[in-house]
């Protein structure tokens, strides 16, 4: 299978993959041995996240899927994400209650409940976001995605701004151009213009 995600715990010795199908694979030895674990779906897996505990976590994919685990993988349960956009990203906090997932079309959803309940976030944007980010506070946060979308929050979500890096460079190239245009007239060695 296609695999898309990888997480290990902190000593590199325990670790899952996700991937195609609904596919998860665990190691306990540094990735020598790889073991299938069960799921109950057939959606491709796109991201995977563990708590330092290797008990508790959560995978996310296509179709909304959202699964999680309450020890190691042996179980992975579905949680209802009320969304059927895919969803490449999660991240969750340490206290294992609050976290993140973002996908396809902009799509952002918080938990403040270990994933029990999932609610829309207002993005702003239309962009499939790829990677998500939070800061130990729960406030700060990032989440990337196509054409150069950064998008940033403060407040834990509720508000995100949002940047697009393309039109930036643009600016500045334009603003860079206008400036060299300038340099050239008052040197004589381009005509002027003036409005």
């Amino acid at each position: 299978p296609h695999l898309s995600d990888v997480r290990f715990l902190q000593k590199g010795q325990t670790g899952w993959a996700v991937g195609d199908n609904g596919t998860i694979l665990a190691t306990s030895d540094g990735g020598a041995n790889w073991l299938t674990q069960t799921t109950s779906v057939n959606d491709d897996l796109t991201s995977i996240t563990m708590q330092a505990d290797g008990k508790t976590g959560w995978a996310v994919g296509d179709s909304g899927t959202i699964l999680t685990t309450q020890d190691g993988g042996a179980n992975w349960l579905t949680q209802t994400s009320g969304v059927s956009a895919m969803l490449t990203a999660i991240a969750m906090q340490a206290d294992g209650q609050t976290g993140w997932a973002a996908g396809d079309n902009g799509t952002i959803l918080a938990t403040s409940d270990g994933g029990a309940n999932w609610k829309p976030q207002t993005s702003g944007v239309s962009a499939w976001l790829y990677a998500i980010a939070m800061q130990a506070d729960g406030q700060t946060g990032w989440a990337v995605g196509v054409n150069g979308t950064i998008l940033a929050t403060r407040d834990g979500g509720r508000e995100l701004e949002a940047t697009d890096q393309r039109r930036q460079r643009r600016s500045h190239r334009h603003r860079d151009a206008g400036r060299r245009a300038d340099r050239l007239c008052r040197r004589g060695k381009r005509p002027c213009f003036t409005a």
